[in-house]
């Protein structure tokens, strides 16, 4: 089963254990806000669910990944900095993948 987009997510992670295990179902407020970054996102990163009810874009050589949470989205970047920096507010999320965008180009 492919889930490489929001809607497949959606679709297959909806409910309580959609991994196999006790894993939480994906939240509509984590589709919400992922669908906002999704067009920031650049179009080479892969998408996937996480069982603590979560979305991740990572960068096809592991380097950047970008967490979606409810409350906060985590953006880590080996070559800026080692820890996953938290940004509160999606506008504040947004500004810093646009440059991380200008980095990677």
């Amino acid at each position: 089963m492919i889930m490489n987009t929001l809607e497949s997510i959606k679709e297959h992670c909806s409910e309580k254990g959609w991994n196999g295990y006790n894993c939480s179902p994906i939240s509509e407020l984590v589709l919400s806000r992922a669908k906002q970054v999704e067009p920031f996102i650049p179009k080479d990163f892969e998408l996937f669910p996480a069982g603590d009810n979560s979305v991740q874009w990572e960068s096809k050589d592991g380097n950047v990944c970008i967490e979606i949470y409810e409350d906060v989205i985590y953006i880590s970047s080996a070559t800026e900095f080692e820890d996953s920096v938290p940004y509160n507010t999606i506008e504040d999320a947004i500004e810093r993948i646009k440059k991380l965008k200008e980095i990677l180009c």
